[in-house]
């Protein structure tokens, strides 16, 4: 299954935009843009205005299982959104700020960009809370259940003495918050916009 959307122009620079974002990917593609959109806007002295689109596509496979769940409960559903759209809107407003959307997950961490509301870009990386408890498991000898009981509790800190679970455990911090940094400084850069703040989401937050 394959959507699709036209995303506003919101550079400063007038008909420049950074081209099509990709789901999952920040770079330029206008002639994909270009060509979803049959040809482009014609603009100016015939010249064809760029618009960035994002592409959305999930396994049809995907789509399948949630429909058999939804027969399943006897539920009538209409419509099946992906993630990233439901939790950008959940936790942001319509805002004329640049906002960051980190979700912490078991093994994944996924990084929404959205501006007005609007996601205008992903990233996703393999690592997520379910890492720091095994590494926390492993550096203070303990059983993965208690170790996860324990980084859960808020008494970390406490009964390590004053040590955070950044001191223990920094490589799965670091690289956590290491893509954190490079989406940002990213994204800054092409576009010419501030990130105002972050939101952290998930079970893993």
């Amino acid at each position: 299954a394959l959507d699709w959307m036209v995303v506003p122009d919101t550079s400063a620079r007038g008909d420049e935009t950074a081209g099509a974002r990709r789901s999952g990917v920040f770079g330029d593609n206008d002639a994909a843009a270009s060509s979803a959109l049959g040809g482009g806007v014609e603009a100016g002295r015939g010249a064809a205005k760029r618009v960035g689109v994002l592409v959305v596509a999930i396994h049809n496979e995907e789509l399948a299982r949630y429909r058999a769940i939804a027969a399943a409960a006897t539920l009538n559903v209409h419509f099946v959104e992906v993630e990233i759209f439901s939790a950008a809107r959940a936790v942001l407003r319509q805002e004329m700020e640049v906002a960051l959307v980190v979700d912490v997950g078991g093994h994944t961490t996924k990084m929404y960009l959205a501006e007005h509301g609007i996601v205008k870009g992903t990233h996703s990386i393999n690592r997520g809370s379910q890492h720091i408890s095994e590494a926390l498991a492993r550096s203070l000898a303990l059983p993965l259940s208690e170790a996860e009981a324990l980084k859960r509790s808020g008494a970390l800190q406490e009964r390590m003495g004053g040590r955070s679970l950044d001191e223990l455990v920094p490589t799965q911090i670091d690289a956590i918050f290491s893509e954190v940094r490079r989406l940002l400084i990213q994204y800054q850069h092409r576009s010419e916009r501030i990130v105002s703040h972050a939101v952290f989401i998930g079970g893993g937050a």
